[in-house]
């Protein structure tokens, strides 16, 4: 099951790559990275690619060129002070041009509710400049279609980013994972990266509620989290010992057959002979014994 959330996480990641790697070469998207202003003519070119991104579960999108134009999908009034103070500058690090998933309060489009942000630096690939920035908020849904290949499974799964936060959680019927199960599992989560230096792992721990299987993707830096929970492995347990408990019954009962079989055997031509001797009056020595 994890195999198959793994994958189906691998191809979300790789299609909100490529998203970021056309927008990149996207004409529109160069111009805006010149220093001339763009014509209110190209600005409705751009606005027209951004409304044609092409992916499921797009709550809002916000781009930024190098020269604080701020785009969004809902023409709301976000200035560059506003961008400033939300720290979303900051968030896409040093890294020359990669697409990073980002669980962060929104403070962008002040909901101030914790949504994945999906975002990359725009760089113009002709000439040296200021890099854009382009950030795509996805709702709930996204998460829910990562588990669709397993939607048939009763099971218990969550998401976490890169410091254990729990971005997403689907619980099975009479599951709860308490808080300081959850502390546990991020501090798990935080220690092993650092202790695997970023590559993909397979790893898992206990917590009071059961065996919990962790999956970590490196490149969008989000682990998926399955919860095996002890009432399954009571289940489990119970039929093992109740299959050794039948074997060991079956077993006792071949060692008593098998011994009352072979005692009798051994047992048998002593108890003729002894009886034979007892019934010899010491004079007749013609009688034989077949044994």
């Amino acid at each position: 099951i994890n195999e198959k959330i793994m994958l189906s996480l691998e191809g979300k990641y790789e299609k909100t790559n490529d998203i970021m790697e056309k927008c990149i070469i996207n004409n529109d998207f160069q111009r805006s990275l010149l220093y001339s202003e763009m014509t209110l003519l190209e600005k409705e070119g751009l606005y027209r690619e951004l409304s044609n991104i092409n992916i499921s579960n797009l709550d809002e999108y916000l781009y930024i060129d190098n020269k604080d134009n701020i785009y969004t999908k809902t023409y709301q009034k976000l200035d560059i002070r506003t961008f400033r103070e939300s720290n979303f500058s900051k968030l896409l690090g040093d890294d020359y041009s990669k697409t990073k998933w980002i669980w962060k309060e929104d403070t962008l489009f002040n909901t101030k509710k914790n949504s994945l942000f999906i975002g990359r630096y725009i760089r113009n690939m002709n000439f040296y400049h200021k890099p854009g920035m382009l950030f795509l908020k996805m709702n709930d849904q996204f998460f829910e279609d990562i588990l669709e290949t397993v939607k048939e499974e009763k099971g218990t799964y969550l998401f976490a980013d890169n410091v254990g936060q729990i971005c997403y959680e689907k619980l099975a019927d009479g599951i709860h994972i308490s808080d300081e199960s959850k502390e546990k599992m991020a501090s798990f989560i935080q220690s092993n990266i650092k202790d695997e230096h970023s590559n993909d792992f397979y790893k898992a721990n206990t917590i009071k509620e059961g065996i919990v299987l962790y999956n970590y993707h490196n490149k969008s830096g989000f682990t998926i989290v399955t919860l095996i929970p002890n009432s399954i492995l009571n289940q489990v347990t119970n039929s093992i010992i109740g299959i050794m408990l039948a074997v060991y019954i079956i077993v006792i009962l071949f060692v008593f057959y098998c011994s009352d079989y072979f005692s009798k055997r051994f047992t048998k031509p002593i108890t003729e002979i002894n009886n034979a001797m007892i019934d010899f009056d010491g004079q007749d020595f013609s009688k034989t014994l077949n044994i």
